[in-house]
């Protein structure tokens, strides 16, 4: 598992730049298989519920090229199938339990305070 981000995090409790893109593979098997979800922070009232973040989930297709598969608030249409549980969750029902960090769950990203 690898968490990809463009730019350095802010300190914990503060907001990420409008403009942020995080990326988070499960790189498993080939690149067709792998598990590629991503996170990016808009402006303009997006999803003001859930940070003002849009979710995208990626895959690469046969000839290596990435593509959007569905992107959205992160709201029941757009959700993705856990792989523990095989239940189907809607990525704003997750990353809502971590708001104090603006909806991301690696802490790690965060610059020392």
């Amino acid at each position: 598992r690898w968490v990809y981000v463009d730019r350095p995090a802010p300190p914990l409790g503060e907001a990420f730049p409008l403009g942020t893109i995080l990326v988070k593979t499960i790189e498993v098997g080939p690149i067709q298989d792998w598990e590629i979800h991503a996170m990016v922070k808009r402006g303009d009232g997006f999803n003001p519920e859930g940070g003002g973040w849009e979710y995208f989930a990626l895959a690469f297709d046969a000839e290596g090229q990435l593509a959007i598969e569905w992107r959205g608030q992160g709201t029941e249409e757009a959700s993705y199938l856990d792989p523990a549980t095989g239940e189907a969750r809607a990525c704003s029902t997750c990353h809502g339990i971590a708001p104090e960090r603006d909806y991301v769950f690696h802490r790690e990203l965060y610059a020392e305070e």
